[in-house]
């Protein structure tokens, strides 16, 4: 009983020495407008010319069965005085997501990422095409000096982790990775 008790207990701390933490997510440094941020390896992108802004659309590779995309936003619009201090970004971000059919929206937090960017933070699940399927979708503004970045998470079946969303925000940055 003590050998199997003491056994078992080398098992368990071999296994807390070991860790189970999940490997980390192999990624490829992207650049637009300016910056740069990491994104899955396995992810590819289209980018979008829009006036006032350059977009960068990102989705895993071959099948996607949660129809997940990450979507960075470079505006080149100048940050007006009222947003330097984030009071206005709060309400935009409001305003932009509860237009969405069938908004429901959470609460706007404000952040500052590792990189020491401030913004605000917003989640919206919302109906695009019919009722019935419901996506999920975070949106963090994030104001550089120069002008604004949006990141947009959006998936219909979102992964709870928010790994992909943190992989971008962890690592964007003004200039070359």
């Amino acid at each position: 009983m003590i050998r199997s008790l003491l056994v078992g207990t080398a098992v368990l701390v071999l296994t807390a020495c070991t860790g189970d933490e999940a490997p980390e997510r192999p990624s490829q440094v992207a650049q637009l407008g300016g910056l740069s941020f990491e994104v899955p390896a396995d992810w590819h992108h289209i980018e979008l010319g829009r006036q006032g802004a350059t977009v960068s659309m990102w989705s895993p590779d071959g099948p996607n069965p949660r129809k997940e995309t990450i979507t960075i936003v470079r505006g080149d619009q100048p940050i007006v005085a009222g947003f330097r201090d984030g009071t206005g970004v709060q309400n935009v971000l409001e305003r932009a997501q509860g237009t969405l059919p069938g908004a429901r929206l959470s609460a706007v937090r404000t952040i500052t990422t590792a990189q020491g960017l401030s913004g605000a933070r917003l989640e919206v699940d919302f109906a695009p095409l019919e009722p019935a399927q419901i996506y999920h979708r975070i949106h963090v503004v994030l104001a550089d000096g120069a002008g604004f970045v949006n990141v947009l998470y959006t998936a219909k079946d979102p992964d709870p982790s928010t790994d992909v969303m943190d992989l971008v925000l962890g690592s964007l940055r003004r200039g070359e990775g």
